[in-house]
C-alpha cells in the first residue's frame, strides 16, 4: 500500500489549508470588487442624472438640446457624461436622444414605479449583445411628471476591470501555492531532521550499539528538541541498565564459580588418598562452608529477583520500629562482646506502616555489615528516634569508613570496597541492595556519611505512622 511521508502530509495540509484560505480570500476580493465598482457606476449614472433632470425642471416643447446637457454637466462636475446613451422622454412621449438607431423603450412597470416618484436601474441588453446598465427619473413639477431622463452605460468598463482582476488572481493564487509548497518542504524537511536521526541511531542501537545519541547542540527548546532529549535520556538509562546487568551477570558467575571451586578442590583433595575420621570432617565443614556461602548468594538474588519483578507482597501492619531494633541489638549483642566491639542501643518508640519481617531484616543487615568491618575496641551504635515527621533508623559505627569514591556505588549489586576482605567476611556484595530496596519499597530513603578510618553512619528514613493519616506504602 503506497504511503505518503510525514513531510509530504504536513505540505499537502499546509498547501489544502493555504490554498482554501486564498481561494476564500480571492473570491471576497473579487465581489468586493464587483459590488464597489457597480456602486460607483450607479452612484456616477444618478448624479448624471439628476443634473440633467435639474436643467429640464421647466416645461419644453421640444425637448432640450443635448449639448447644452453637456455644457451643464462640464460647468458643474467638471466630466462630460458618462457611458453612451442619455435620452429624455417629455410628458407626450417625444425623447431627446445622443443616438439615433438604438431605441430602449419604457416598460409599463418601469413608467409605473416612475410615476411614484421613483428612480429605477435596469440592466438593457441590446441586439448585438451590449448590456446597458440604464438610470430612468421621473422630472416632477408640482406633483406632476413632465418627463423621464434616462442615462445609460455599457458594463464594458467594469467587465473590463474585473476580467484583469480575475487574470491576476489566477496567476498569482497558483504561484503563491507553488512557493508555499517549496517552502513547506523545505521547512518540513528542516523541522523533521532530527526524526532522521533519530531513525538513524535507532537503527544502530538495535545492531547493539548503545553508545549512540543524536546531537542535540543547536536544536530550538520545542517538541522535536524535547523529543532528542528524552531519547537520549531514554538510551542512557538503557546503556546503564545494560551495563549493570552485564555486571551483575559477571559478578554472579564469579560469586558462584569461586565457592563451587573450593568445593571441587576440597573434594578431589580428600579422594586422592585414604585419610582419617578427622581429616574427612574437616573436608565436609569447608564444603558446608562454601555450600553455606552459595546459598546466601543465591537466596539474595532470588530475593533481588522477586523484586525486581514486583513478585515480593509485603504485609500492611503497624510496627514499632523500636522493638525491632531493640530484638536485633539482643541477638548480636553477645556477638559484639565476642568481637571485642561495644554495642549500643538508643531508642524511642516510633510506629510505621509495612512489613515487620522485612524491617527486621533491613536492620539485621545494616547491624551485621557494621559489626563486620568494625575493628576490635570500636563500638556500633543503633538508634531510632523521630524527627519532623519521620521515623529514623540510624545505626553508627567506628569501623574502616568507604572512601568517597565508593560511596556512590555501595548499593549496587556486588560491589564491595574490597572484594578480598568481604569474601573472607561471607559477604556478597547484596545485602546493601536489598536493604535499599526494602527501604523504597516501604516509601523511604537510605543514606550514608562515612569518613575512611574514622566510621560510617547508615540513616534509614521511613513515614511516621499516624492513626488519623496512615501513611500508604508504595
Amino acid at each position: 500500500m503506497f504511503s505518503l511521508s510525514i513531510r509530504t502530509k504536513l505540505t499537502l495540509w499546509y498547501l489544502v489549508i493555504l490554498g482554501s484560505l486564498l481561494s476564500f480570500f480571492s473570491l471576497f476580493l473579487y465581489l468586493t470588487m464587483e459590488k464597489k465598482l457597480k456602486e460607483s457606476f450607479d452612484h456616477k449614472l444618478r448624479s448624471t442624472a439628476y443634473v440633467i433632470r435639474s436643467s429640464v425642471m421647466e416645461p419644453f416643447p421640444t425637448g432640450p438640446s443635448l449639448a447644452d446637457v453637456e455644457r451643464i454637466i462640464r460647468e458643474h462636475f467638471g466630466f462630460k457624461p458618462i457611458g453612451r446613451f442619455v435620452q429624455i422622454f417629455d410628458e407626450t412621449g417625444k425623447r431627446a436622444s445622443n443616438i439615433k438607431d438604438i431605441e430602449v423603450p419604457l416598460s409599463l412597470k418601469t413608467l409605473e414605479s416612475l410615476s411614484k416618484g421613483e428612480e429605477v436601474f435596469e440592466n438593457v441588453t441590446l441586439n448585438d449583445g451590449t448590456v446597458l446598465r440604464v438610470l430612468s427619473v421621473p422630472i416632477i413639477v408640482n406633483g406632476r411628471m413632465l418627463g423621464v431622463v434616462q442615462v445609460g452605460s455599457p458594463f464594458d468598463q467594469i467587465r473590463e476591470t474585473l476580467r484583469e482582476l480575475l487574470l491576476v488572481l489566477l496567476i498569482l493564487v497558483p504561484l503563491a501555492l507553488i512557493g508555499a509548497s517549496l517552502g513547506g518542504l523545505f521547512l518540513a524537511e528542516k523541522a523533521l531532521r532530527p526524526i532522521a536521526e533519530i531513525t538513524k541511531t535507532a537503527n544502530m542501537i538495535a545492531s547493539g550499539d548503545l553508545s549512540q545519541r543524536i546531537p542535540s547542540t543547536g536544536l530550538p527548546r520545542d517538541e522535536i528538541g524535547n523529543l532528542v532529549n528524552t531519547f537520549n535520556h531514554m538510551i542512557e538509562k538503557l546503556q546503564r541498565s545494560f551495563d549493570q546487568m552485564k555486571r551483575f551477570t559477571a559478578d554472579a558467575s564469579h560469586e558462584l564459580k569461586t565457592p563451587l571451586s573450593v568445593l571441587q578442590s576440597e573434594i578431589e583433595f580428600g579422594l586422592k588418598r585414604p585419610r582419617s575420621p578427622e581429616e574427612y570432617q574437616e573436608i565436609l565443614r569447608s564444603c558446608l562452608e562454601e555450600i553455606e556461602r552459595m546459598s546466601k548468594i543465591l537466596n539474595g538474588l532470588l530475593t533481588l529477583a522477586r523484586a525486581d519483578a514486583g513478585a515480593i507482597k509485603l504485609k500492611d501492619e503497624v510496627v514499632d520500629v523500636e522493638e525491632v531494633a531493640r530484638s536485633v541489638w539482643k541477638n548480636f549483642f553477645k556477638v559484639a562482646k565476642e568481637n571485642g566491639l561495644e554495642f549500643y542501643f538508643e531508642g524511642e518508640s516510633v510506629k510505621v506502616r509495612g512489613d515487620k519481617d522485612y524491617l527486621k531484616q533491613l536492620i539485621v543487615n545494616l547491624v551485621d555489615n557494621a559489626l563486620k568491618y568494625t575493628p576490635s575496641g570500636g563500638y556500633v551504635r543503633l538508634s531510632t528516634f523521630a524527627q519532623n515527621g519521620v521515623a529514623l533508623i540510624e545505626i553508627e559505627d567506628t569501623g574502616e569508613g568507604i572512601p568517597e569514591e565508593d560511596q556512590g556505588k555501595i548499593f549496587d549489586r556486588f560491589f564491595r570496597v574490597d572484594k578480598a576482605r568481604s569474601r573472607e567476611k561471607g559477604g556478597a556484595g547484596l545485602g546493601l541492595s536489598i536493604c535499599k530496596w526494602i527501604v523504597e519499597a516501604h516509601g523511604g530513603k537510605i543514606s550514608l556519611r562515612s569518613i575512611p578510618q574514622q566510621g560510617t553512619t547508615f540513616t534509614v528514613k521511613l513515614p511516621l505512622f499516624q492513626a488519623s493519616s496512615p501513611v500508604n506504602i508504595t
